[in-house]
């Protein structure tokens, strides 16, 4: 059969199963007009403007021949939904061996023809910083600078990503009629603005106003939104001027109704401890998620955290019992941590758990998460010893155990105890060495091997303790990505002596 004598619903179908295909899009969108127009929607959903080191094209170029596309076929610009710009920006008024503008700073009108075209269909930005310095709006031209404030604060712009955004307006983004999600990560106001912030802070340590009188206060104002997700990393100034312009009468952004919350505990610092209490007891009502991660692109190893002076988080952060509706906790722990009982999160999470336990009322937290990340790791050696460390720490399990199997925690149906491996490992085994690995760790569940440590939690059938070994050794021809892989015998007899149930991934995901 011809491919053109295929009904519409079915060829609709095969190009959605190869969205993320992209030579497969490529070479379907040849095929004919009936298979062109889903072709483009999926080819044209993203837009990437970003600094790639080994592309043929640099970013000046390759914007300029975006602009040119786009204005052959408008048509293009109504399928995009997400646009990324990532640079690096440079003082325009530097020294000339200092000067290096950024593709940003290059071609900027380019860019605000870009933007022009997508205004209308675009309802995700992401705002990067590039490769080798920050994207700095005081760098940039005054007209792009314009064009970029007034693309984020758009009617139709639902999410809002700042990594590395210096100097840009916050005050304007409490005027959005429409953010759902809104991420700052090493982000901050202009100088005058975190000025204003830092009087805030002092003026808000004693906070008076609560999340009722705060959303009571504001139902009169019709075009009400209220944000649903937050994430917050290094961005202390700007959290907490859009949190004072969200209680001005005529903002329009809401922050007193989120439901997931997640916070990035390195780059902590001291105007952070102020705002985060203020910012649980106040906002964080309704919040049914709560992430605690090390935050994006941490470079943080056992090396930079010997000075006991540097402070990477406070354990405030931890304050679960400000939390009244929380059902999913996630924290995520450096494994290397664990050595260093200064900077270790887990006494403050067990801690933090053990105030919510004195809640007067049953604790509506259904699933708890603990990821322990060893992306520092750079000998794949190390694996098999890193992983003892963190599954031999008998003190911690056990006391995390004692808390956990309290009634007060009867909501409780899965505990996820996650080893973060990245392409860290390398296996050799052959799949039928995998195979017969898998049926050794059920036969040692089976026999109650004495090596063995069941938690209670899993003994009182109330919950279940699931224990996952994540890895991605290769990228596979076939692009699936293997995940579950223990290492060797040692490695997976640690994994039954933990207890819980081990899973393939695709496996877990069904439950």
């Amino acid at each position: 059969m011809s491919p053109s004598a295929l009904p519409q619903e079915l060829i609709d179908e095969i190009i959605d199963a190869a969205e993320d295909d992209l030579q497969s899009l490529k070479a379907f969108g040849l095929v004919g007009k009936r298979w062109t127009q889903r072709t483009r929607k999926h080819l044209f959903h993203k837009i990437e403007l970003v600094e790639i080191s080994n592309h043929l094209l640099d970013p000046t170029t390759r914007c300029k021949q975006l602009v040119e596309l786009l204005e052959a076929n408008r048509e293009l610009c109504k399928h995009t939904r997400t646009l990324i710009i990532q640079s690096s920006t440079v003082d325009p008024d530097a020294e000339e061996k200092d000067r290096n503008l950024g593709w940003l700073q290059v071609c900027f009108e380019d860019v605000i023809k870009v933007l022009q075209m997508l205004r209308r269909s675009v309802n995700s930005i992401a705002l990067c910083q590039g490769k080798t310095a920050a994207m700095n709006f005081a760098h940039l031209s005054p007209p792009l600078r314009e064009a970029l404030q007034s693309f984020v604060a758009r009617p139709n712009i639902i999410d809002l990503s700042l990594f590395g955004v210096h100097s840009m307006e916050m005050a304007s983004l409490a005027q959005n009629h429409s953010m759902e999600k809104l991420l700052i990560a090493f982000s901050g106001p202009p100088r005058m603005e975190a000025l204003q912030s830092n009087s805030c802070i002092r003026w808000q340590q004693q906070p008076t106003t609560t999340a009722g009188s705060l959303t009571s206060s504001k139902r009169s104002v019709p075009s009400k939104k209220f944000l649903e997700t937050l994430a917050v990393c290094g961005g202390a100034h700007a959290l907490h001027l859009l949190l004072c312009e969200s209680q001005n009468a005529q903002a329009t952004l809401d922050f007193s109704r989120i439901r997931r919350v997640t916070v990035g505990t390195m780059h902590w610092d001291g105007a952070m401890t102020v705002i985060w209490p203020y910012f649980l007891k106040v906002f964080c009502q309704d919040v049914l998620s709560y992430s605690i991660s090390l935050g994006p692109w941490s470079t943080t190893s056992l090396d930079t955290l010997q000075d006991e002076t540097t402070v990477h988080f406070d354990p405030v952060v931890f304050s679960f019992d400000q939390l009244p509706r929380l059902a999913y906790l996630n924290v995520e722990v450096p494994h290397f941590s664990l050595l260093l009982p200064q900077h270790t999160q887990i006494p403050h999470l067990l801690e933090g758990l053990e105030t919510l336990a004195s809640s007067p009322k049953p604790v509506p937290l259904r699933y708890l998460t603990l990821d322990f990340n060893f992306g520092s790791l750079s000998v794949v050696d190390d694996v098999t010893k890193a992983l003892a460390e963190v599954s031999e720490c008998r003190d911690i399990w056990g006391r995390l155990d004692e808390i956990l199997s309290r009634e007060i925690f009867s909501s409780l149906t899965k505990v996820i105890v996650r080893m973060l491996l990245f392409r860290r490992c390398k296996f050799d085994q052959s799949v039928e060495e995998l195979d017969e690995l898998k049926s050794t760790i059920k036969l040692l569940k089976r026999r109650g091997s004495s090596g063995r440590w069941k938690p209670p939690v899993v003994a009182q059938k109330r919950s279940r303790s699931v224990y996952l070994i994540l890895a991605v050794p290769s990228w596979p021809k076939d692009g699936a990505i293997r995940i579950f892989n223990p290492g060797n015998a040692v490695v997976a007899q640690m994994a039954a002596r933990i207890g819980g149930d081990l899973f393939d991934v695709p496996q877990f995901r069904q439950q």
